[in-house]
């Protein structure tokens, strides 16, 4: 490992990647009883990464981390190039579709709703906020007189000012 952290040092990578290739390599080692790289081949490297995909269960990002860390270890410190792994498939980002209710649902929702829920729900809708900012809302002030509430969030320092 120490060869490992002198590349690192030489090629200047940061810090923190030094830190995840490691903790990659380590655990590629470890999987394998601590033999050295150099007597692993495809079908090795291909059953450690198949074994964080299906068994551990690893996300889309660690999954592709793994495979970088790996051929950084062949290439840039062991030196033996690994032309195959360019056909590994790499994990894709699963796609997030955003859900947007259509008025007569909005409508449908805000009946079965009541007192505060149905306010802040409301609130919510008819500002184009996202459901994160009302559900933890906490009085950072008010003005009784008035008739003025401001609740806040951590993110946004205005708040939001509700007149009743």
């Amino acid at each position: 490992m120490k060869v490992t952290h002198n590349v690192f040092r030489t090629e200047h990578y940061a810090y923190r990647m030094e830190e995840t290739y490691t903790k990659w390599i380590k655990r590629f080692f470890r999987f394998f009883g601590n033999q050295h790289p150099r007597k692993l081949g495809a079908s090795e490297i291909q059953r450690f990464l198949t074994y964080l995909a299906t068994d551990l269960h690893v996300s889309t990002s660690s999954q592709n981390q793994a495979p970088s860390a790996i051929l950084f270890l062949y290439e840039k410190v062991l030196g033996i190039d690994l032309p195959w792994m360019d056909d590994i498939i790499r994990a894709k980002r699963p796609t997030r579709v955003s859900i947007v209710l259509t008025r007569a649902e909005v409508a449908r929702l805000l009946a079965v709703l009541n007192d505060v829920r149905w306010l802040i729900a409301g609130l919510l809708y008819g500002g184009g906020l996202r459901f994160t900012p009302g559900s933890c809302p906490r009085k950072c002030s008010s003005e009784t007189q008035r008739h003025r509430y401001r609740f806040c969030s951590g993110e946004h320092t205005g708040g939001l000012r509700v007149d009743y």
